[in-house]
């Protein structure tokens, strides 16, 4: 796969050696209920408004996969295309007790990490009404683009397809803590099946969901949410 790194100053804003003191939390989002991996908040850090994905310790191995996959996005620059946020870098081995009240379910398990990414207001995951033919085309762009930098996203589901309902072409990829970063100089055979059954998987579900979407109702594509 042919690929052109970003340059320096294309780069976004990396946040380094931040202490709790710089961090104002602004509020918890509303977890899923399976999520046991991980606590997400909306914090301001040196006045960027940013998520913080803070990662249990027991879910290291999630927080590698993930704070890989997006130092790979930023290097090749896939943020700029609007599919997937910016990657503001990474707060590894915190001492829970330097960030409470906020980390109050951490207390009683080895340092914690977090991830920090862009903050992107009015978007929300995609839904049966919001499940435009537009808005799944360029999912499916997205998701080629993500493959084009060598990522695996490997949880393409609807609830990590974020849309702005007021924006027809504003679609975002989250959530690579499942995804793998492939050495992608030299795929094998076996990685060049597992992107292409990925793209066979997107372009069903974007077939079956235009059926849905027509009658408001989730049916046909329900293995996808």
């Amino acid at each position: 796969m042919a690929h052109t790194p970003s340059t320096p100053a294309d780069l976004p804003t990396e946040l380094t050696n931040i202490i709790p003191s710089e961090v104002t939390f602004i509020r918890e989002f509303r977890r899923h209920p399976r999520s046991r991996i991980t606590v997400v908040f909306l914090v301001i850090i040196r006045n960027i408004k940013c998520v913080m994905k803070v990662f249990h310790s027991e879910s290291s191995e999630f927080y590698e996969l993930e704070a890989t996959a997006y130092r790979r996005l930023t290097e090749r620059g896939v943020y700029q295309t609007g599919f997937v946020p910016m990657f503001y870098g990474c707060i590894e081995h915190m001492d829970q007790r330097d960030w409470q009240p906020h980390l109050h379910r951490f207390l009683d398990e080895g340092p914690p990490n977090a991830i920090l990414i862009e903050y992107i207001p009015g978007i929300e995951p995609l839904s049966i009404e919001t499940a435009t033919k537009e808005r799944m085309a360029k999912f499916t762009e997205g998701l080629q683009a993500i493959h084009d930098a060598g990522i695996i996203h490997y949880d393409t589901y609807a609830r990590n397809m974020m849309v702005d309902p007021s924006k027809l072409d504003k679609v975002v990829w989250l959530d690579f803590d499942r995804a793998r970063t492939l050495d992608d100089t030299r795929l094998s055979d076996r990685e060049k099946e597992l992107i292409y059954d990925e793209q066979a998987c997107m372009r069903a579900f974007q077939s079956l969901v235009a059926e849905d979407h027509e009658k408001k109702v989730i049916n046909r594509s329900i293995r996808c949410w």
